[in-house]
């Protein structure tokens, strides 16, 4: 009687069975509910199917779905994370039993997929409770996908769209196809181009191949090579095609530090192993100049560690405005009343990075000044830089400075010291035809300290003092040389009757308190006649009051000039001659008197080239020492 129930009961159960599978057959979409409800489960997150949902069944069955999506997070921007129009998805059956999800196929056609983060910086791809089991996957392919990155505390928002190339003979991973736009860091951002399979993107050793172009602002990158494990960027082996407005945007976008210059464009072999990022070789043109050498750097540190080797063959001088602040762009530096770069260097960026960088500029391309070459070691430390030495080739000689930058301080302290020597007054003013034994040379010191964010700060605040002495020259060079600026038409008509005047001696001692450049000394020496300028310039507002005047050791013409009043601002300077003779000064022998004293002082900066037997200001110097200076009856000079 049992047996009989028992036999009743299972054939019950047999046919419910059979009925719902026939039931599942014919209608599918009853499982909708069931199978949402196991991968909600899994996520943590509410999976829906809203469209039709069928199945093929075999030992790798396919399942197919419609209008699938996974909730975001509470906080989300919007209700869905992730929608898809259509999933297709093979599930091995075997490895199942075996307690292992593998996927031999997904197709998904119209996923969109938003990721983000909260203003806490929170990410929505976290899932609540115990982290989902991930599949492995054996082909992806992927047909009209969109995928979204939003972080508002970077001022990014880009969207990539992305779809499989068909598979390539011999290929075992189809490529994806990408295009980006949005914004990145607040700059305008597009990319286009072609990368692996998403699948390789987990495997933490084959190398996967990137070959695409990406522009962010003003910034332009090409790249084609490979990356290994690029979830976390392990390695990199890619030629790199760099151009850009301004290299200083780069800090926007990698955070490390780079100069301020004009338009560039830079290739070169970029690569990454462990915490060492190098650039080498590379080479291109920086504004009309070419550039060329390695930079590294390395991430292990507290801070970025920039070092590397530069060279241009031929580097124009104008392409360097953006080290002092100025405008990098062509005229720029023109505009506006005045003359000393206004823009803020950022104390930020001083402080984002160390650097150790030696840079040699083996010609200077430029018209109107005498300049050779340029190098420099650059060491930046904890916000402290130092260019020491750097080095400037100036009409066959040079100036060699020692600069201190203190980032660490608020506003920028500053340091300056420089030698000049052997400068060659032919080279000097290359416009005129100087004879051999005009050809004099002059040489001279300056050290000055300020403070200050900007170049016109820093001059308003500048200390120090500067000396400067030459030689055989010719008065007619110096007004060659003042020819060339704007406005001192005036000066050249004041001392043109005497313009193949030769100098002996000319000397320069100026002092610098709080930004205004007096004149302890400032005179030229030649054998008719002294020329003398007082007076002094403020830098901090950018004018001049100064006073030239002609000092004759004989009666001539020179004997009646007025002494020219210099006044006005550094773009617009004034000329005015003054009413009373230079003679009728009682203290014109003061003034020459005045000058005297730091003459000696002075002479060891222009006596540099005693192997070659040449000693300047010979004539002068010793009278000066010995103060042997009156005014005699129409006459003033030396007895």
């Amino acid at each position: 009687m049992a047996l009989r129930a028992g036999t009743r009961w299972a054939g019950a159960l047999l046919a419910a069975l059979i009925a719902l599978v026939v039931a599942v057959y014919l209608d599918p979409n009853l499982l909708r509910r069931p199978a949402a409800a196991l991968l909600s489960a899994e996520l943590g997150r509410r999976v829906a199917i809203g469209g039709n949902f069928g199945f093929t069944l075999s030992m790798t069955p396919t399942f197919r779905a419609g209008k699938v999506t996974v909730a975001n997070a509470s906080w989300g921007s919007q209700p869905n994370m992730a929608d898809f129009r259509r999933v297709t998805v093979r599930v091995s059956l075997r490895n199942l039993v075996k307690g292992r999800l593998v996927l031999p196929r997904l197709d998904l056609v119209g996923p969109k997929v938003l990721l983000e983060k909260n203003a806490a910086g929170a990410p929505n791809w976290v899932f609540p409770g115990k982290p989902a089991r991930m599949p492995k996957i054996g082909l992806l392919t992927i047909e009209r996908g969109s995928l979204q990155y939003r972080d508002p505390r970077a001022r990014t928002a880009v969207t990539l769209d992305a779809h499989t190339l068909p598979l390539a003979p011999g290929q075992a991973e189809p490529s994806l196809a990408v295009n980006g736009r949005g914004h990145f860091r607040g700059a305008p951002f597009s990319l286009h181009g072609r990368a692996g399979s998403i699948l390789s993107l987990r495997s933490p050793t084959r190398p996967y191949p990137l070959a695409v172009a990406a522009r962010i602002g003003g910034t332009q990158a090409q790249l084609h090579g490979t990356l290994t494990n690029p979830m976390r960027l392990a390695g990199v082996n890619v030629e790199l095609a760099l151009r850009g407005d301004n290299l200083a945007s780069l800090y926007e976008i990698i955070g490390l530090p780079a100069p301020s210059v004009p338009p560039y464009r830079l290739s070169g072999h970029l690569t990454r192993r462990a915490s060492l990022w190098s650039f080498r070789p590379f080479q291109g043109t920086v504004g009309r100049s070419d550039l060329s050498g390695w930079l590294s750097v390395d991430t292990a540190g507290a801070r970025p560690v920039i070092r590397g080797k530069l060279l241009s063959h031929d580097l124009d001088y104008r392409d360097l405005a953006g080290f002092i602040g100025a405008p990098t762009e062509p005229g720029a530096h023109h505009r506006g009343p005045r003359v000393f770069p206004r823009q803020r260097f950022s104390v930020r960026r001083l402080r984002a990075a160390d650097a150790n960088v030696t840079f040699r500029g083996a010609h200077i391309v430029t018209r109107d000044l005498p300049l050779d070459d340029l190098t420099t070691h650059l060491i930046l430390k904890n916000g402290y830089l130092t260019l020491t030495p750097l080095d400037l080739g100036v009409a066959g000689g040079h100036i060699a400075s020692t600069i201190a930058v203190d980032g660490r301080q608020h506003p920028l302290a500053v340091s300056v010291a420089s030698t000049l020597r052997g400068i060659q007054l032919r080279r000097l003013f290359p416009r005129f035809k100087l004879t051999r034994k005009s050809a004099g040379e002059f040489g001279g010191e300056a050290h000055i300290t300020t403070r200050g964010n900007s170049f016109a700060e820093m001059a308003g605040h500048a200390n120090g003092h500067v000396g400067i002495a030459a030689s055989k020259g010719q008065i007619s060079a110096l007004l060659v040389a003042l020819g060339q600026l704007h406005g001192w038409q005036a000066l050249i008509a004041y001392l043109e009757g005497d313009k193949k005047e030769p100098i002996d001696c000319a000397v320069a001692d100026l002092s610098i308190r709080n930004g205004r450049v007096s004149t302890k000394a400032f005179g030229i020496d030649t054998p008719d006649a002294d020329f003398l300028l007082n007076g002094h310039i403020d830098m901090r507002d950018e004018r001049l009051a100064l006073v030239l005047r002609a000092l004759p050791k004989h009666i001539g013409i020179i004997s009646f000039r007025s002494p020219v009043r210099i006044g006005g601002d550094f773009k617009h300077p004034t000329f005015s001659l003054s009413t009373r003779s230079i003679l009728a000064r009682g203290a014109a022998s003061i003034a020459l008197g005045a000058l005297v004293t730091p003459v000696a002082a002075l002479a060891p900066l222009i006596d540099i080239n005693e192997t070659k037997g040449l000693h300047f200001c010979r004539r002068w110097i010793p009278k000066v020492e010995k103060g042997v200076v009156s005014q005699a009856s129409g006459n003033l000079g030396y007895n």
